[in-house]
């Protein structure tokens, strides 16, 4: 099984960015991981919920050229990291400001199918393990695919006429299981597992790149 995580971010955000790049001093500096800390748990969070509770972390980062124009200094802003566990599952997490247009998505590569989600438009495509003789794997897929995301618009138009959707949908879901799992005191939303995994995951990560910078 193989995952990736696709976690892009505009350095033209300036009322983010800019305070960032102004200040030694801002609070996301002082972070261990700085502008990858506050950013990436939500990708890393994703492939957690594959991996085993084993994980071997290579993690390489750098400053890209835009960012240097703008006076980033130490910052970097181009993030790869190779994962493995203990059952052979692997998965790759990107992090980029330089990828246009920006890629949000989760693929999942399974020995039968393989999925992928695109977080940015809220679709979910399967690839489904089927053969065509011939030309037909010129024509089939592409029809199939097409099929699949016309089926995601007409979700998605019928979500939003009906007040179903959001910008930040998961983010939403995620904070209403959250107060429900304190009132009803019940499990909370994601496993402390995963949690746990996701937290060992970007230390290692972050203390990865820190001596490669050293």
């Amino acid at each position: 099984v193989h995952v990736e995580s696709h976690w892009p971010y505009d350095l033209s955000d300036t009322s983010y960015v800019g305070p960032i790049l102004g200040s030694k001093t801002h609070w996301v500096r002082q972070l261990p991981g700085q502008l990858f800390h506050n950013l990436i748990s939500h990708g890393i969070a994703k492939l957690a919920e594959f991996l085993g509770d084993e994980v071997q972390v290579t993690a390489r980062a750098h400053q890209s050229a835009r960012l240097r124009s703008l006076g980033g200094q130490e910052v970097q802003d181009e993030l790869r990291v190779f994962l493995r566990d203990g059952n052979g599952t692997t998965a790759f997490f990107c992090f980029s400001t330089q990828i246009k247009p920006g890629q949000n998505f989760l693929r999942v590569c399974g020995p039968k199918n393989s999925l992928f989600v695109d977080n940015s438009s809220g679709t979910l495509t399967r690839l489904e393990n089927k053969s065509y003789k011939s030309y037909l794997v010129f024509f089939v897929p592409p029809l199939v695919s097409a099929r699949q995301n016309l089926r995601n618009a007409t979700r998605n138009i019928f979500d939003f006429w009906k007040g179903r959707l959001h910008q930040d949908s998961g983010m939403k879901e995620l904070i209403e299981r959250f107060y429900q799992s304190i009132q009803t005191q019940g499990a909370p939303p994601l496993p402390y597992r995963e949690i746990i995994l996701t937290a060992r995951i970007m230390d290692e990560i972050f203390a990865q790149i820190k001596t490669a910078a050293k």
